[in-house]
């Protein structure tokens, strides 16, 4: 039998309180945080000013300061596992890496005259992003030796600020060419061994970029007019080959984006917005007494956001206040496609409905066969999703329908095991 989850997103979960749903957690230090980062709902890293790296593994109770080496500005944190992870130091540059969980840390210098950010698929193949000039000419370099040597693979006149994989083969990088002041996104398909370059006139910077997929992405920046920076967010859905710009901030700037699945996603700068359709809208909201520098997710309703003078908050249903919340009712029935797709075994399927409705959301195969019956109940009006787990299925293409009151549509999704 399929193990079914069915969970309201905001609407219906949240308290009537009118304040902000952000608490402040003890980070027992005043000293800037600059990036955060969780592996999992327990256990994550902060990262930021005079060598500070901090870990939880009890999802923020507390926070334990560990040695990092260095008393320099550590801008970002990232592991791929439990145990092996890097942080970037963008002056001097270098990057620290390690392999115990964050108890130990060794140095890395990277050739690159401005380090911005780095990735690493596993412990020996990375890439180190920034711009370069003429001492260092390279602005995009691969390591497969641990970050004991690096080989450049762009001597353009770029400058990079973010990349991200999003499997071992496809990644993405956002940037800038300063001179001609037009926006970059660079993809790769081939394990980094080649870049694909795609420029756009509406950014002068693409300072942050988040992807869910290899086709789903959002970028954000600015763009230079008349020397006021405007700034923008923008989605794709063919893999960074056309974006299309979704918001527009016109006396706020941005400076990073993240997703936690298809719909839901924040943007932080000097203010907070969140959305929860995929950026089709955007809504702000005021976390409270805080200077945002950074923001991870793990869930839809349970994430960080950390600043200066040592801040860190944490919410538990997704950050947003009670007035925030009717405006998050929808306006029409709809059924977004299911996320991961393919996936192997479980699927999250999201759908949104305006009034109060009994729900069916069934699952059939290709010969129209019931494979599954994931709903089948009165609901409110709101935004819901469901994890549909696939385990006891065989592999192949799927349909799934979702029907409410004189309301139904039909998505195709494929499982592949």
């Amino acid at each position: 039998m399929n193990r079914i989850i069915t969970t309201a997103l905001f609407i219906s979960c949240f308290s009537a309180s009118s304040f902000s749903q952000w608490f402040e957690q003890n980070s027992g230090t005043t000293e800037n945080l600059r990036n955060v980062f969780f592996i999992d709902e327990n256990t994550g890293w902060v990262s930021g000013d005079d060598g500070v790296i901090l870990k939880t593994t009890d999802s923020g109770e507390t926070w334990v300061k560990k040695e990092s080496g260095t008393t320099d500005q550590i801008t970002s944190i990232h592991f791929s596992n439990n145990d092996f992870g890097w942080a970037i130091i963008k002056s001097p540059e270098k990057i620290i890496i390690s392999t115990d969980g964050g108890e130990i840390w060794t140095d890395r210098s990277v050739p690159i005259s401005f380090l911005e950010d780095a990735y690493f698929i596993d412990s020996q193949s990375g890439w180190a992003v920034g711009g370069g000039d003429a001492a260092n000419k390279y602005s995009l370099l691969k390591t497969t030796d641990g970050g004991i040597n690096w080989i450049g693979q762009d001597s353009s006149s770029a400058y990079f600020y973010k990349i991200q994989f999003v499997s071992s083969h496809t990644a993405f990088i956002s940037g800038t060419f300063p001179l001609q002041n037009i926006g970059e996104i660079l993809k790769t398909s081939d394990d980094g061994t080649t870049w694909e370059s795609n420029v756009l006139s509406d950014y002068s910077q693409i300072t942050s970029l988040y992807f869910i997929d290899e086709n789903t992405g959002w970028v954000t920046g600015n763009k230079d007019i008349n020397n006021v920076a405007r700034f923008l967010v923008s989605k794709t859905t063919d893999g960074g080959k056309t974006f299309n710009t979704q918001k527009t901030f016109s006396d706020q700037y941005t400076e990073s984006i993240y997703f936690v699945s298809s719909t839901h996603g924040w943007v932080t700068g000097n203010s907070l917005h969140f959305t929860t359709d995929g950026g089709s809208n955007w809504i702000e909201t005021d976390p409270g007494d805080i200077i945002i520098n950074d923001i991870y997710f793990v869930s839809e309703t349970t994430g960080w956001i950390i600043g200066l003078d040592g801040k860190i908050f944490k919410t538990n249903n997704g950050g947003i206040t009670s007035a925030e919340v009717e405006s998050l009712i929808p306006n029409n029935f709809s059924l977004s496609q299911n996320f991961p797709n393919p996936f192997n075994p479980v699927t999250k399927i999201n759908f949104a409905i305006p009034i109060s409705e009994h729900v069916t959301l069934k699952v059939y195969d290709m010969l129209g066969s019931e494979a599954a019956t994931l709903l089948n109940e009165r609901k409110s009006a709101g935004i819901y999703s469901v994890d549909f787990d696939g385990s006891k299925l065989t592999s192949g293409m799927y349909f799934y329908i979702l029907s409410a009151g004189d309301f139904s549509e039909t998505r195709k999704m494929m499982l592949l095991k």
